[in-house]
């Protein structure tokens, strides 16, 4: 007999968050390259569903076969939420009587206690990881042949099941909801409501709607539009996006995928692995109907052909290459199209002293909030025309000034009595947007500051952008 017994010391579990630490001398084990994969393998998944997202790749369209008995889905590839490339290499097939028949509880259940009706069913990619290439391993004598033998490779497998509930969203509608929330906020020629300067006001918009205390946060996702009055000035467009879109990554993104599973806000942990594994490939309906049979008791018969919804509810992922091709084929119809103009001010205005002197009774406001025509003091005759926009580099103004005639006049205006004002356009400012007229009058005299203060201007200015 022997003192001693043998001992085998339990492995660590796997963590994905460490790799080995080869130092030389180190006897390794099955557990130490366990765990050197694991750690590169859960780094490839993480980087794959956090920065490229969960879709299908390429292929695996699923079709009705001809004869109406089958689903069919192609070949292709996809990435689940657990960041796992999955690939189909042939088509697959799932007959309908059979799935209905070997799972005649739940669909009949699914009806809702009537016997026809229409089965809605999710065709759902999952990965099956497959052990294979079983070899000889060394081991104690008197083993039965399955347990003299291993496999040695574990290859990429997938599964396609036809489920009767939904499997959980990705991410991708949150950020779909997001995107279309910012795409309804007015871009206005002046500042906008909220500016780089000032974004409080948008911060407090979108922590009102998709944050953690938004009345919208369910499953469901539908939130309510921006708010009255928040608008973004036409220069800077692109930097309240970024802060939006930086907002989203540091403060929403977690809450929002709570909230598309149904969780609490926080039950979530960052960077937390999806419990979800499959992937949606499509919805499809199949009629139903169960028939009593004197023998079987009750048969499933279909009544009408099953179909394939073509709602666009499966989430797919684009190349990088193709979204680099989309956005020079934008730039190109940018460039090569007309200019786009827009209305950086417009309404009739009248000649003040002050800025804030009062309107005469009965003008109309202007149509952008803003616009100003002041009388200059020392140069009889000139005015000072002002208006807010926010002009990108290379903006080109069109100004467009008409006289009016004051309201009340007989028949034009008392101060038009001595001649019927000439305008014409002197110069653009440049220290704000706005430009400087000269009026005078068609007898060849200078307006008095009296007459210029009982003129009305009609004024329409376009901007674009050379």
């Amino acid at each position: 007999m022997t003192s001693f017994s043998t001992v085998t010391l339990t492995p660590a579990p796997v963590d994905p968050t460490k790799h080995v630490n080869f130092t030389l001398g180190m006897v390794l084990g099955v557990d130490d390259f366990e765990q050197e994969f694991s750690y590169h393998s859960g780094r490839d998944r993480w980087l794959a569903r956090d920065l490229i997202g969960a879709g299908t790749v390429r292929g695996l369209g699923v079709s009705i076969s001809s004869d109406s008995t089958e689903v069919v889905v192609a070949p292709g590839v996809a990435l689940t939420p657990q960041g796992e490339f999955v690939r189909v290499p042939s088509a697959q097939c799932a007959v309908l009587a059979d799935w209905v028949r070997a799972n005649a509880i739940s669909a009949a259940a699914a009806l809702g206690g009537v016997t026809s009706g229409t089965l809605t069913l999710y065709v759902v990619l999952r990965c099956k990881p497959c052990l294979t290439d079983p070899v000889p391993i060394p081991g104690e004598p008197c083993r039965t042949e399955a347990d003299a033998m291993a496999p040695s490779r574990v290859a990429d497998g997938f599964q396609l099941d036809l489920l009767l509930d939904a499997p959980a969203p990705t991410e991708e509608p949150g950020m779909r909801a997001v995107l279309g929330w910012l795409a309804q906020i007015p871009i206005v020629a002046g500042a906008g409501s909220v500016t780089p300067s000032a974004p409080e006001g948008l911060i407090t918009a979108l922590l009102d709607t998709f944050g953690p205390a938004s009345p919208a946060f369910s499953p469901a996702g539908s939130y309510p539009p921006p708010p009255s009055g928040l608008t973004f000035g036409a220069a800077s467009v692109a930097t309240m996006y970024r802060v939006a879109l930086q907002l989203y990554v540091t403060d929403l993104r977690d809450d929002i995928a709570d909230s598309m599973v149904g969780a609490a806000p926080g039950a979530v942990t960052a960077d937390a692995v999806p419990t979800e594994t499959g992937i949606l490939l499509a919805v499809v309906h199949v009629p139903v109907a169960q028939v009593p049979t004197p023998t079987a008791g009750t048969a499933w018969t279909f009544p009408a052909p099953p179909w394939v919804d073509l709602t666009p509810t499966r989430p797919f992922l684009l190349p990088l290459d193709m979204l680099k091709e989309a956005w020079l084929a934008a730039a190109v119809a940018t460039s090569t199209s007309s200019p786009a103009y827009r209305v950086a001010a417009a309404g009739t205005v009248a000649i003040k002293e002050l800025p804030t002197d009062p309107d005469p009774p009965g003008i109309d406001p202007p149509l952008l909030p803003g616009l100003l025509a002041l009388a200059d003091q020392t140069s009889i005759g000139d005015v000072t025309v002002t208006f807010p926009d926010s002009a990108v580099a290379g903006t080109r103004y069109v100004v467009k000034v008409i006289p009016v005639a004051a309201p009340g006049s007989s028949p034009l205006s008392p101060v038009q009595t001595s001649g019927w004002p000439i305008v014409t356009l002197k110069s653009f400012l440049t220290t704000e947007p706005g430009f400087i007229l000269h009026v005078s009058l068609n007898t060849g005299v200078e307006p008095s500051l009296d007459e210029l203060l009982g003129m009305q201007l009609m004024v329409e200015v376009n901007a674009f952008v050379r």
